[in-house]
């Protein structure tokens, strides 16, 4: 089943679920600077808007408690090797 608020379906929640360790989940900053017109303008934007709408919290708040911090934090951490 599609989820349209969280944007994410049952398939992909499954996935999370079997392969824990595989998967990090979070967000970036875009800096785009003003009057930018290039070709990807719509699409920048939109990511940004789903972004500042709490897209990622919500995919998260979908998931236990659990896995939602594994993949939201601890993966993170430990793929990229950093020190709390």
């Amino acid at each position: 089943m599609w989820h349209p608020k969280l944007g994410i379906n049952d398939d992909w929640i499954d996935v999370l679920k079997a392969f824990p360790d595989r998967f990090v989940i979070g967000t970036d900053s875009f800096v785009v600077t003003p009057g930018y017109t290039g070709t990807n303008v719509a699409r920048i934007f939109e990511q940004l808007s789903w972004m500042q709408r709490g897209g990622v919290e919500k995919v998260l708040s979908y998931l236990d408690s659990d896995l939602a911090r594994k993949i939201g934090y601890e993966n993170a951490m430990r793929i990229y090797n950093l020190s709390e």
